[in-house]
């Protein structure tokens, strides 16, 4: 995969609000299942990171994207359709890790570690109707130091 600097991905309809994990289990909520507050077993945690690894992978090579030279700087925003309050942490921890693994795992960032990735603050924004996430990843010269 070739160098870019920059890359921006819209996963539309994510995390989906009630997402069927097996038939013989009701939906959940992709971002409760993912949050660490979550009490789901190992299987159901396991099938929901590679939902939203497989979701990545998609995106990519939709766009076609090519890997982002380290070190990356990495903006989530994720769009949803209401002003209902939002714990940011469990977004931030679940999801947004499982997003990140799924960068990795197709080769758009080198790695996640310190040393090459930076990731900004997640934004929450909300448009009626609409549930999207919205995924900016950009070559940095330099990341911010550490405190």
């Amino acid at each position: 995969m070739s160098d870019c600097s920059s890359a921006r991905l819209v996963l539309d309809d994510f995390p989906p609000a009630r997402w069927r994990y097996s038939r013989t289990r009701p939906p959940a909520d992709l971002a409760r299942v993912l949050s660490p507050n979550g009490r789901h077993d190992w299987y159901t945690r396991w099938l929901a990171t590679r939902y939203v690894q497989a979701r990545v992978w998609l995106a990519v090579r939709h766009v076609g994207t090519s890997s982002v030279p380290p070190p990356a700087r990495l903006q989530l925003t994720y769009v949803r359709p209401s002003h209902r309050a939002r714990d940011t942490d469990n977004w931030t921890s679940g999801v947004t890790k499982a997003v990140i693994d799924g960068l990795v795992k197709v080769k758009v960032l080198a790695g996640d570690d310190a040393a090459q990735l930076y990731l900004e603050r997640v934004r929450l924004a909300v448009e009626p109707g609409r549930c999207y996430l919205v995924v900016e990843i950009s070559a940095a010269a330099e990341l911010p130091e550490a405190i």
